[in-house]
């Protein structure tokens, strides 16, 4: 959207990384996305990480209960 209304968006410094293996699939993080980047799988109930959507605001951090959501910079 941003770029398409002209304005410069640069790639962002670091990344929300998400550890499947510690993930338990509750939705949490999912109620708290603005941009939904982040959602379950309707078949699966499997989370998905859209990373093309995420912003960045780190909202999704301190909601998972198993902190399977981290900060890589």
């Amino acid at each position: 959207y941003l770029t398409d209304t002209g304005v410069s968006v640069q790639e962002a410094a670091k990344d929300i990384i998400i550890d499947k293996n510690q993930c338990v699939d509750c939705g949490i993080c999912t109620s708290l996305c603005i941009t939904q980047a982040l959602t379950l799988d309707h078949k699966s109930f499997k989370l998905k990480f859209n990373k093309d959507e995420c912003i960045l605001c780190e909202l999704c951090l301190d909601c998972c209960p198993v902190s399977a959501i981290k900060v890589h910079i």
